[in-house]
């Protein structure tokens, strides 16, 4: 048998593999794909990667249908043919819970073509009818693992974590950990982050931010610091206009506080929330004073 597939593991340090083909599940091997496809299985164990556990195991199934369907979708967007990405696009929702998308992820992210691992991308993205994007465990696997891969081009990185920031709450803090965990080379991400903190589309900000507040991706650009200066613009944005100062301000001022005298255009915002009715945001934007401009004169009065 033949199973068409691609694999892509990109680490530091000994990796090993252990690789099984399993036959068909089918007892009469004449028959044609009746019960079930070859099954390729990878097993890939590392001493330091992990995202939970520190054993990447997956199976990858291929069948005929994902096979011809990524072909249509690689010339689609060769060719620029809106109708028949409208038709891939067509089937990817109708496949959107089962092995087929993740099958069809695994394809594109390897692809040559930088267009078509952005085209994907942006498929796995856009929920179909509205709402959240949900991804499963595997497909979020297959997801970080691309965020880590230095072989991606940045663009395909980085809209990556433009479609995960807006998902669910442990999904997003697997993001934080992978990227904290990547030192320099996940600076890739600042740009996105930023601009996800102050999207007024997003899920945060409605009911007077009373819930789902991406409070990580504070506390990230404080473990940066310096070298994500320029977030410095939408941490302010976030002191100044998110309507619960509970936690996600208060994290932006520690984030700020992290960036030293390099965010003092921070320090209006700060001064102000010093009066802050929220005692705990009062001691982060004093701290971060302190970090910023400790021989400032201070234009409020502490309390």
């Amino acid at each position: 048998a033949t199973v068409p597939c691609l694999i892509k593991v990109s680490a530091r340090g000994t990796l090993k593999f252990d690789v099984e083909l399993l036959p068909r599940k089918s007892g009469d091997s004449r028959k044609e794909d009746q019960s079930g496809q070859p099954r390729l299985v990878v097993s890939v164990t590392h001493p330091r990667y992990s995202i939970n556990t520190s054993v990447f195991q997956d199976t990858v199934e291929t069948n005929d249908s994902v096979t011809d369907i990524f072909e249509t979708f690689v010339l689609s967007v060769d060719a620029d043919d809106q109708q028949q990405l409208t038709k891939v696009r067509q089937w990817y929702d109708s496949q959107r819970e089962g092995k087929s998308t993740e099958a069809f992820l695994r394809l594109a992210i390897a692809h040559p073509d930088e267009a078509v691992r952005l085209k994907a991308v942006e498929f796995i993205s856009t929920p179909s009818r509205g709402g959240r994007v949900h991804f499963s465990d595997s497909m979020m696997k297959e997801l970080l693992i691309a965020v880590a891969d230095q072989s991606q081009p940045v663009t395909v990185r980085r809209k990556i974590v433009v479609a995960i920031l807006p998902g669910y709450k442990d999904q997003r803090a697997d993001l934080y950990e992978l990227l904290r965990r990547s030192g320099n080379e996940g600076l890739f991400a600042v740009e996105p982050i930023a601009e996800f903190m102050i999207d007024r589309s997003q899920r945060h900000w409605s009911k007077g931010g009373s819930w789902d507040a991406p409070i990580g991706t504070a506390e990230l650009l404080q473990h940066w610091g310096t070298d994500a200066v320029e977030a410095v613009p939408s941490l302010i944005a976030v002191l100044k206009e998110y309507p619960n100062q509970s936690h996600f301000s208060t994290a932006a001022a520690r984030a700020l506080g992290a960036m030293g005298p390099e965010a003092s255009e921070a320090i209006d915002a700060l001064e102000l929330a010093t009066t802050s009715g929220n005692l705990k945001l009062r001691e982060a934007a004093t701290e971060a004073l302190d970090k910023i401009s400790p021989s400032r004169p201070s234009r409020f009065g502490q309390s």
